[in-house]
């Protein structure tokens, strides 16, 4: 395999990946509609509309598109999104403990 064999363009991270942790970031720096944001290569408005509503589901956004002490907490950890939300979960559960070492390893 060489250079030549590869893709002449490869398809932007965002445009393949879970637009949660994202979209929460552009909430947290107050950009309340992810779709009027001038993004590089924009993602799908469909995608874009399902993540929105799943953190507004989940509690990481408001009904007004606003951050919550929640959505917050997840941007602290230096993980990704999944292993950040699983500590939050698991901390309410008093299992913290757990899920620190489930998430090290």
């Amino acid at each position: 395999m060489d250079e030549k064999s590869f893709d002449q363009e490869t398809e932007s991270e965002i445009l393949r990946s879970d637009l949660s942790e994202s979209l929460l970031f552009l909430f947290s720096f107050g950009i309340q509609n992810p779709t009027a944001f001038y993004w590089l290569d924009s993602p799908d408005l469909m995608k874009i509309n399902s993540t929105y509503a799943h953190l507004r589901n989940r509690g990481f956004i408001d009904d007004n598109g606003k951050i919550t002490d929640k959505g917050n907490r997840v941007l602290q950890f230096p993980f990704d999104f999944d292993k950040s939300l699983l500590l939050i979960e698991a901390e309410l559960q008093n299992q913290g403990h757990l899920a620190a070492l489930l998430v090290s390893h």
